[in-house]
């Protein structure tokens, strides 16, 4: 063999060795050394996660913000960006920002903070804070923060924040969730340049005093309004019935004769206080109704059942919402109150009455 080929077939040998011994740690890092407590971890950025949904033949995430709100993710992810690459320059004063987000159940709080890493190529690991009540909690969270900071870029989701992070007041100062939540503070009391905290709350009121201190960014994640709906409406729509991987020519073709945009319409003006979550429900049950149906496609009394059926759902959680705060300890209901003062004043009357009779 020739000292060209020796050269070019020991390059390869070496390239080849390297690129595989590079894929066998990042799988050994994620599959093995990954905490435990972690719900979902990606290590690849925008590209790669992508590319998984493409081989995966999975649909792109719906994500539909107000004009506002769209600016204020613009904004934040172009300061994370120069963060990043001041940090990349060796600026050790150059930290980065944690965030907190906060709204109603369904507004899209996963979405935004998975959008952020996306978008700066950051790796994104997600954790709930009704894990950290688990028994081991306390070690758990110990490995999951050293994990953090030897990262290099890492967006640390944690959802349901207010399971963890609650006033403190309320809590005893010797139960182990006292100690847990001490314990986060102790490994959040400065910002890092390895990882960003990201936390995300239906209940912004009642995170502690001390967590607010360390947040830097407050992003709320309201209801959507009939612009919205329309628009998450008609995304859902193409994404998810519209989908030619998963559904056959005849099921879109019903789509496209059923749900027009006249009731696309409908749907919106009905759907007034449901979340993006909930609109995606609705699409959902339209799809599963349909595909276990006898045609196997979608008629308008299929889509009218599924919009009853989630409206009736929402309604009768307000009634019964509205009905546990009437019925709470110290709870003022001017209605109760003025009956208690009539029926005394009719039982005064009645005695007076049998009173003067006696006389």
């Amino acid at each position: 063999m020739s000292a060209a080929l020796t050269t070019i077939f020991g390059t390869f040998g070496a390239a080849t060795v390297w690129y595989g011994s590079k894929l066998l740690w990042n799988w050994i890092e994620k599959k093995i050394f990954k905490p435990k407590i972690l719900i979902t971890f990606s290590k690849k950025g925008i590209a790669g996660n992508a590319k998984d949904r493409k081989k995966n033949k999975m649909l792109e995430p719906v994500m539909i913000f107000d004009e506002e709100l769209q600016k204020r993710l613009d904004g934040i992810v172009q300061a994370t960006k120069t963060i990043n690459q001041k940090i990349k320059e060796k600026n050790r004063a150059v930290k980065y920002r944690n965030l907190l987000l906060y709204g109603p159940p369904g507004t899209g709080k996963t979405l935004f903070a998975q959008q952020l890493a996306e978008r700066t190529g950051m790796s994104f690991a997600m954790a709930s804070g009704a894990s950290f009540s688990k028994q081991g909690a306390m070690e758990a969270m110990d490995e999951l923060f050293e994990w953090a900071k030897k990262s290099k870029g890492l967006i640390l989701f944690i959802d349901e924040a207010e399971s963890l992070l609650s006033e403190r007041n309320d809590l005893k100062p010797d139960s182990d969730a006292y100690r847990i939540f001490t314990n986060f503070l102790n490994h959040t009391g400065t910002r890092s340049d390895r990882f960003m905290i990201v936390l995300a709350t239906n209940r912004l009121g009642v995170i502690d005093q001390a967590m607010q201190r360390r947040i830097d960014d407050l992003v709320e994640l309201p209801l959507p309004g009939q612009k919205q709906r329309r628009l998450v409406l008609h995304a859902y729509r193409d994404t998810i019935l519209g989908d030619k991987v998963h559904n056959s020519e005849s099921f879109i073709a019903s789509v496209h004769q059923i749900l027009t945009d006249a009731k696309i319409e409908q749907i919106v003006q009905k759907t007034a206080g449901l979340s993006n979550g909930d609109l995606e429900g609705i699409i959902n049950m339209i799809k599963t109704d349909a595909d276990c149906s006898v045609q196997g496609t979608v008629s308008d009394s299929i889509v009218d059942t599924c919009v009853n059926r989630v409206m009736d759902k929402y309604e009768k959680f307000q009634k019964n919402g509205s009905e546990m705060v009437n019925t709470q300890p110290g709870s003022f209901d001017l209605k109760k109150l003025v009956g208690f003062f009539v029926a005394g004043l009719l039982g005064a009357a009645v005695v007076l009455l049998f009173l003067q009779r006696r006389k």
